[in-house]
């Protein structure tokens, strides 16, 4: 199809193998094994070419030029080994030989037919001149080859088997060699697969080559076609000279083809000693030099750098990883280049319009016949966008005019106008008596047209009488915006002084409030001293002092509100007060009883004021016991932090022997802490030993650096 990629025959191959000189052999018609590329055409480098012959290359080339492939899926296609060009159609050269050979067909017939009504004594006259079979003749012809050509002849490959169940195929060479070829990735190999190894069959295979089964059979059938071939076999019309060619053309060929192996081999050994930076800069810079297209593909873009020395510097998968990256940066700066050079060509038009002082009558016609040998009329490649731009330059060219006439016009009008003012015109003047006495300005010869100044003159006189009548709407505006502007100035003050008079208000009330408040609470101290009594029988006592009245702006609720925080506050200090004589008394122990207790402080003061509630007493005795052990025990394990002497291996000594923890006792009776606890002994006890199991489960300390809050942390 039109604009379809034609493959290059061979280029495949070649990157799979890196081998440009192998030619599969194969049963089909084309010469190819099965699922494999097209046969190879030897591509040479530039190194390569200086090796080969001239005359060599120039036999050649006459010879042969196109020749037919086939795609995978069937399609035929023609390629130039010169020119290295590809194409569906078939080439003229290919049909004028076809013609020929067509036309060289008749006499053989005719021939034929001749040979097979002849009597067997006239076979016997012209067996001499029939030629041997097909083997007979390759034979011969081997013969005559050299040590190298012969080689190379069996390094090709003469038979193929797939391998069931796998995408792999066994290739035999003819120096009995075996590699390993994938159709469907292209890849060859001379090592087994991975996938391929351990397998009897593959291993039966290769030691039943399909190719020498028949070779017996083709022997024995060789000698039958000796004596049985017709004449067909032993009469050729194709010309000598052209076997020749075709012989020299097969030693060119594979001259070619170890000149391109000796070339591989060499770019192998220097890709061992230039770093692959530096190659594949070299290979980048080849890229560009030769103009490789950004928004084309491999394939396509391959005969322009296959050629060029650099091409070797990568092997196959390098040089494809190398093109995508060149591709990715490329395309981009290739946008851009385009972009800037399509600006550049578009500012270069524009200004070749400006210097062409066109008017706007002109034509893109006229425009385009007197600067159509400008290179910058040339830049631009598209007739319509040249017209496009014309148009665009001409709009905004003919807009341009447009303005500066108006500009001009509305200038004449405004000096007209301050002619007339200038001349004090007023409402009542005429025309007839003004155009007297401003005729000889050239202001007044600047408008063209009497009619025109006319028409100017009553204008400006419409325009006089409009600004006196504005002028006047404006001053009565004016005077009503000031008075609006009073009017609203005096309700701002107002409610400012209203709003200062309620916060005056405000805070007045807030200080009778707070002074009623003081008189309350003086009222309570002096009237209320027991926290036993209640607000309602206080209340009637209160009543009674003349006080009461001070605080008559309060509420009932802020009342009573005052006088719980009143018993509150009576209540705590009677609390302090007791816990103080508690404290005061030596002999309270955390063991002690109330009971006991009872007898030493009933005669105290603050005993008899706490409470007369014997029960109350009681209640906040055993919470200050209880706050008071509680606090004991937190002094405790502070004690125990401190002390050195307890470490994680204290457990162990423990276990040991007792020794250690009487040692730990006897360090800490030192310390009032210690003593507080005498009277429970066992529960200090315990709370030694659970301390040693805490150091003991964390383990040794961390060092001063660690950050271990886990291990540093102790409860």
């Amino acid at each position: 199809m039109p604009g379809m990629p034609i493959p290059l025959p061979g280029v495949a191959m070649m990157q799979i193998v890196s081998c440009p000189y192998i030619k599969t052999i194969a049963p089909n018609k084309n010469g190819m094994l099965s699922g494999m590329g097209p046969p190879l055409v030897p591509m040479m480098h530039p190194q390569v070419a200086i090796a080969a012959s001239p005359a060599a290359l120039v036999g050649a080339m006459p010879f042969s030029e196109w020749s037919e492939y086939k795609t995978m899926d069937g399609k035929t296609y023609y390629y130039n080994n010169r020119t290295l060009e590809s194409t569906w159609e078939k080439p003229y050269e290919l049909k004028e030989k076809e013609m020929l050979l067509k036309e060289m067909e008749k006499p053989k017939e005719a021939s034929k037919d001749h040979f097979e009504d002849a009597e067997p004594m006239e076979m016997e006259e012209e067996e001499p001149k029939m030629e041997p079979p097909k083997e007979i003749k390759e034979e011969l012809k081997e013969e005559e080859m050299t040590e190298e050509e012969k080689a190379a002849q069996k390094a090709k490959p003469v038979a193929t088997s797939p391998i069931p169940g796998t995408p792999w195929c066994v290739v035999w060479t003819g120096d009995d060699r075996v590699f390993f070829y994938n159709p469907t990735t292209r890849l060859s190999m001379w090592d087994r697969p991975e996938e391929l190894i351990g397998r009897a069959d593959v291993d039966k295979t290769i030691q039943e080559p399909p190719h020498k089964k028949h070779t017996e059979d083709g022997k024995k059938m060789g000698k039958e076609e000796l004596e049985t071939s017709t004449t067909e076999d032993a009469i050729d019309d194709e010309p000598i000279k052209a076997k020749k060619r075709k012989k020299d053309d097969v030693k060119d060929v594979d001259s070619e083809k170890e000149a391109a192996m000796e070339a591989e081999i060499r770019a192998a050994r220097e890709r061992a000693i230039v770093p692959l930076e530096a190659r594949m800069k070299q290979f980048k810079d080849m890229l560009l030099e030769r103009g490789v297209s950004a928004f084309s593909t491999w394939e396509k873009e391959l005969h322009k750098i296959v050629f060029d020395p650099r091409y070797l510097l990568l092997n196959p998968k390098e040089r494809k990883l190398v093109f995508d990256q060149y591709v990715k940066t490329r395309a981009e700066e290739e946008r851009k280049e385009k972009k800037n050079k399509t600006m550049q060509a578009k500012e270069d038009f524009r200004k070749m319009m400006e210097e062409a002082k066109l008017n706007t009558r002109t034509t893109f016609s006229e425009f385009a016949s007197k600067h159509a040998k400008d290179l910058r009329f040339k830049l631009i490649e598209k007739m319509k966008d040249r017209e496009a731009m014309y148009t665009e330059f001409m709009t905004a060219l003919r807009k341009k005019e447009k303005e500066d006439s108006k500009n001009r016009g509305e200038k004449v009008k405004h000096d007209f106008y301050e002619l007339l003012s200038d001349h004090h015109i007023d409402g009542q003047s005429r025309w007839s008596k003004v155009k007297d006495k401003i005729e000889s300005d050239h202001r007044y010869k600047a408008v063209e047209g009497s009619s025109t100044r006319e028409e100017l003159f009553k204008q400006y006189i419409d325009k006089q009488a409009k600004n006196f009548d504005s002028d006047k709407e404006k001053e009565l505006e004016r005077q009503a915006r000031i008075e609006a502007s009073l009017r609203e100035r005096e309700r701002e003050v107002q409610k400012a002084r209203s709003e200062q008079t309620k916060e005056i208000d405000r805070e007045r009330e807030q200080h009778k409030r707070e002074e009623a408040m003081q008189h309350f609470k003086a009222l309570l101290s002096d009237m209320v001293r027991s926290s036993d009594v209640s607000w309602s029988d206080t209340r009637r006592t209160l009543r009674k002092d003349h006080r009461w009245e001070s605080a008559s702006l309060l509420e009932r609720e802020e009342k009573e509100k005052l006088f719980n925080d009143h018993i509150e506050a009576l209540t705590k200090k009677k609390k302090e007060h007791f816990r103080q004589l508690l404290d005061e008394t030596s002999s309270i122990t955390l063991t002690t009883t109330w009971k006991e207790v009872k007898k030493i402080i009933k005669e105290d003061p603050r005993c008899i004021k706490f409470s007369s509630s014997d029960r109350k007493k009681q209640r906040e005795f055993e919470e200050y016991i209880r706050d008071k052990y509680i606090t004991a025990k937190a002094d405790f394990r502070t004690l125990l932090k401190e002390t050195k002497f307890i470490t994680y291996r204290s457990r162990k000594l423990i276990h040991e022997s007792d020794q250690h923890l009487k040692d730990v006792e006897k360090i800490l009776q030192n310390d009032k802490r210690y003593l507080v606890l005498d009277c429970v002994p066992e529960e200090r006890r315990k709370l030694i030993m659970a301390y040693i199991e805490d150091l003991d489960r964390r383990g040794p300390p961390p060092p001063p650096t660690a950050s271990e809050p886990t291990r540093r942390s102790t409860k």
